[in-house]
């Protein structure tokens, strides 16, 4: 099954997920205390495709104006974590229209030890992976145009901790 995204879909997803991002990373909902150690991040390769695939679904952007950007990525992190799709972002700028602008994670591989382990792919902004603490590898991608060639990955983390929530 081929799914399409229209550049019109594409924009509105990638903005509501930014809305969702700010809005989680945002509220504790607990009201406790958490501390929160952030993984530092190394973008290892990249490699643009038409096609990904995935465990749970195959996306393919053989007549759309974007194509997934993979990017393989190695990652340090002091304790154990779970990483969401949605907490990544890669900004970039668009040359022929004059802006800034922002693509939104589309899929997220297992966390493996080794690079050169084989990596499974879950398609979906929700799709996420539990890491344990030390040096880990997986793999993420975005939808971009094809004519950007700098990016800037980036990761979710809090803005502001333990606000209280009332009710």
């Amino acid at each position: 099954m081929k799914t399409k995204i229209n550049h019109q879909t594409a924009i509105l997803l990638n903005y509501l997920t930014l809305i969702l991002l700010v809005l989680f990373s945002c509220i504790s909902f607990d009201g406790k205390s958490q501390q929160v150690e952030n993984p530092s991040f190394q973008v290892i390769s990249t490699e643009v495709a038409v096609t990904v695939e995935g465990a749970n679904k195959t996306l393919t952007w053989e007549k759309s104006k974007y194509k997934p950007v993979i990017l393989f990525v190695k990652m340090n992190c002091l304790i154990d974590v779970e990483l969401f799709a949605i907490d990544f972002v890669l900004s970039y700028y668009n040359e022929s229209e004059q802006k800034w602008d922002r693509s939104t994670c589309q899929g997220l591989s297992t966390m493996v030890s080794n690079p050169d382990d084989n990596v499974l792919i879950m398609i979906g902004k929700y799709a996420n992976f539990k890491a344990k603490k030390g040096i880990r590898y997986f793999k993420v991608f975005f939808p971009i145009e094809p004519d950007i060639d700098k990016i800037s990955l980036m990761y979710a983390k809090p803005v502001v901790r333990d606000i209280q929530v009332t009710r």
